[in-house]
């Protein structure tokens, strides 16, 4: 058993000193192979560094050649770009001064705008001011005008109603006048010849007519003046007219002449007296005239118009 170990060992100690052998022989050829390779790479760096160094000058020199001509041209620029600087720098100044002056004129437009506008703003407030003061004159002054408007139509109705009044009641004295001159024409035309029965029962019945007539005229002139006292608003123009007139027919019925007419007629009808019957129907026929041109003028043409519209106030007086 200790022969097999002791073999092995042997075989084992040769194998490692065949080994130690062999790697010592290619370490050997290894470092002569390196060492033949090495003094190949130095060579050739030698070479390579030559031509390094050689290629190396030439770029130095290019480059010094290239930074001189930098040099040159950036100086050239330089003064370019200085000069450009100044120019962009002279130019920006003017653009300021510029700029300033505009915002100064720019400012002072502002500041007249707005003066302007304050200015506008204060007329604008003053006319507001006055137009609401004309404003509240023109309210005044229409309101003024209605009332005085309201009062003139109220003025107006009282005197259109106090007119209609004084008319209705002038108009019914001029009804009398006209069955007073009626009769009186109908006595004229009676007595102007011998009188039947029948003719003087006419005569007779006609003389009671007008004197019932002036009775009539008596009340409605009473009538009519107390209308006047109190009728304050009557139109002058129309109370004149109907005053006078009044007076004429009233003068009229109340006249001598009519007086003996009704007096004396029925006594020289009574004792067939025809001398005094024909005298007394011919005062008749003057005083029927009379009557007649009186109550003519009334509607003469000088008073036609007036008469007309006072005549319609008092229909309108009568439909309401």
């Amino acid at each position: 058993m200790q022969s097999k170990i002791d073999e092995s060992q042997r075989k084992h100690d040769d194998e490692m000193s065949k080994t130690k052998l062999e790697y010592a022989q290619k370490v050997k050829q290894v470092q002569d192979e390196n060492s033949k390779e090495s003094k190949q790479m130095e060579k050739d760096h030698k070479r390579q560094m030559k031509n390094l160094q050689a290629t190396h000058d030439a770029a130095l020199l290019r480059l010094d050649e290239k930074l001189e001509t930098v040099k040159r041209e950036g100086k050239q620029k330089i003064k370019e770009m200085t000069d450009e600087n100044e120019r962009i720098a002279s130019q920006q100044v003017e653009q300021v001064l510029e700029y300033q002056e505009k915002l100064k004129k720019l400012e002072a437009y502002h500041q007249t705008k707005v003066s302007e506008v304050k200015e506008l703003h204060q007329q604008l407030k003053e006319k507001i001011v006055e137009s609401e003061k004309k404003q509240r004159k023109l309210e005044q002054q229409l309101t003024l005008e209605a009332a005085e408007q309201l009062n003139s139509e109220l003025s107006r109705q009282i005197s259109q109603h106090d007119n209609c009044e004084v008319l209705k009641e002038f108009m019914s004295i001029m009804k009398t006048m006209e069955n007073a001159e009626t009769g009186l024409r109908r006595i004229n035309a009676l007595c102007s010849s011998k009188l039947s029965e029948k003719e003087e029962s006419d005569a007779e019945l006609n003389i009671q007519k007008i004197a019932g007539s002036e009775s009539t005229l008596t009340n409605q002139v009473f009538q009519f003046r107390q209308i006047i006292i109190n009728r304050q608003n009557v139109n002058k123009e129309l109370l004149r007219i109907c005053q006078d007139y009044v007076r004429a027919f009233e003068k009229s019925l109340k006249s001598k002449k009519f007086m003996l007419l009704c007096t004396k007629l029925p006594s020289a009808i009574e004792t067939k007296n025809q001398s005094e019957i024909t005298e007394l129907g011919r005062k008749a026929g003057e005083l029927s005239e009379e009557l007649e041109e009186k109550r003519g003028q009334i509607t003469g043409e000088s008073l036609l118009i007036t008469f007309t519209k006072f005549r319609m106030l008092v229909c309108m007086s009568r439909a309401i």
